[in-house]
Parts: C-alpha cells; structure tokens; sequence
C-alpha cells in the first residue's frame, strides 16, 4: 500500500512534467538573430566536469571526490572504513586507490580524468573561439589551490 507522501510525491511529478510537456510544445526556435548583433555568447565549464589529472601537482582530494567514490557515507560505511576514508580524504593519497569504494554516481564513474582539460585546456580554448563563443566562465578545483586542509591565510 502506498504511503500518502508517494502518492502525493507522484501527483506532483506527473503535473511537473505536464507543465513541461505544455512548455515544449509551444516552444519557438531561438537563433542567433533574435540577439542584439553586439551580444556575447559564452560557454561555462565547472572543474569536476572536465579537468581530470585528480592527483597531478599537488591536487587533494575534493568534496566532490568524496560524493562520486561513497554511497551514503555515513549510514552504509563501517566505522573501519570511515576511518580509512578519512585518513585518505584528510591526508591525500593517489587516486588509483586499491580499496574499491561504493559510489553515488550510477555506472561508477567519477572525475579522476574527466575530459583531461587539466592536459588539453589549449586545444579546448582553441576550439570554443573556433565554434564563435566569445566568453568562457570556467572554474578550478579548490583541491587544486588550496591541496591540503590549510588555507594559509
């Protein structure tokens, strides 16, 4: 028997997707032209999605490390395996870890490598300004800054 916080969570997600459903089907194409001639398009990229290298020159370990190597951390994980995840996650360690670990991410996949911009971010430039963006908001690890639990400041 179905709880009344499923059914109502069901009810909810179909006018949800109803209400996208309507949306796209009045949806108008959307091109260049209907822009001023003066405005930049741009393209975005968050350092867990393409920078990779998870343990070149100094990078720790991130949250976001954390997130794709464990499922539900702190209810799934017997406390030996807490620790030695805090030892690791604290102290660093490389990423090619012998212990396989449980991850939140569906088909096991994390940012280890990603898209290895961290290697190629010359060729990826060079490509954003050949396809005619004209701006790129891109981000980098905080692991990769600030390696270790110290701030300095």
């Amino acid at each position: 028997m179905a709880s009344t916080a499923m059914v109502e969570g069901l009810e909810k997600k179909r006018k949800i997707e109803e209400e996208w459903r309507s949306i796209y089907a009045t949806k108008q194409s959307l091109t260049r032209a209907h822009f001023p001639p003066d405005f930049t398009f741009g393209v975005a990229t968050a350092a867990l999605q393409v920078e990779g290298a998870c343990d070149e020159d100094g990078r720790g370990p991130s949250i976001w490390d954390a997130f794709s190597m464990l499922l539900v951390y702190n209810s799934i994980l017997s406390d030996s395996l807490r620790i030695v995840w805090e030892n690791i996650y604290f102290f660093g360690c490389s990423c090619e870890l012998e212990v396989d670990f449980l991850g939140n991410i569906c088909d096991g996949s994390n940012a280890d490598v990603a898209v290895d911009q961290y290697h190629r971010y010359k060729e990826d430039i060079e490509l954003i300004a050949k396809l005619g963006f004209g701006a790129y908001r891109f981000s980098i690890s905080w692991s990769r800054i600030f390696p270790g639990r110290e701030f300095g400041f």
